[in-house]
């Protein structure tokens, strides 16, 4: 990423984590005629990773079961922008979720944020800057 980005080119990065990252969980999202689940299937402490899968179902009940599958390696912030420097990324920074009060979910404003309170479950996107 770091070589195709031109002068002052920025790439960003999600990630998310917390103690909840790590539970085998099945998470389901109601819109537009259909439910959306994230399915945390497999978690290994040792390695560090993951197998998750997305599941469609209908408002009819026809699911598609697996649409989506990802087989990977749970990364923390620091790794990540660790690894961004060691890329030659002149710098890195992190944009942090807030939460809402009233049920500690999460808000969809991120800030600029050098420290963060962690939580059972968050978001955040890592921006590493080219000069």
């Amino acid at each position: 990423a770091y070589g195709n980005l031109k002068q002052e080119g920025l790439f960003i990065l999600d990630i998310y984590g917390g103690p909840e990252a790590q539970d085998l969980v099945e998470e389901t999202t109601v819109d537009d005629g259909f439910h959306y689940l994230w399915d945390q299937d497999e978690f290994d402490p040792i390695q560090s990773r993951m197998v998750c899968h997305i599941h469609f179902e209908s408002t009819t009940g026809e699911r598609i079961e697996r649409a989506f599958s990802y087989d990977w390696r749970l990364w923390t912030i620091l790794e990540v922008r660790e690894a961004l420097d060691e890329a030659g990324f002149a710098a890195t920074e992190v944009y942090w979720e807030g939460i809402e009060e009233d049920n500690n979910e999460g808000n969809d404003v991120f800030t600029l944020q050098e420290t963060a309170e962690n939580s059972e479950s968050w978001i955040a996107y890592i921006v590493g800057v080219k000069e």
